[in-house]
């Protein structure tokens, strides 16, 4: 659980950097995975700012992605 005494604010030009790129991964899970739930979930480890996101749309080959043929699972 946070607490409001534990969020510090980041510079601006970060925060609104951070916004930016949830806001494309979010578009992203809706539009190529056809998510139905996403969650975003925002820590600091150690010294590291760190964004993870999950969803439970299709994936992808990560295999096919290295070699230029990436293609739906589902």
């Amino acid at each position: 659980m946070i607490s409001a005494a534990d969020v510090r604010r980041l510079p601006l030009e970060v925060e609104e950097s951070l916004f930016r790129v949830a806001q494309e991964a979010l578009r992203n899970a809706v539009k190529h995975a056809q998510a139905k739930q996403i969650t975003l979930d925002l820590s600091i480890v150690g010294d590291w700012l760190v964004l993870s996101v999950a969803d439970d749309g299709c994936g992808f080959d990560a295999q096919a992605l290295d070699d230029g043929r990436a293609v739906p699972l589902a």
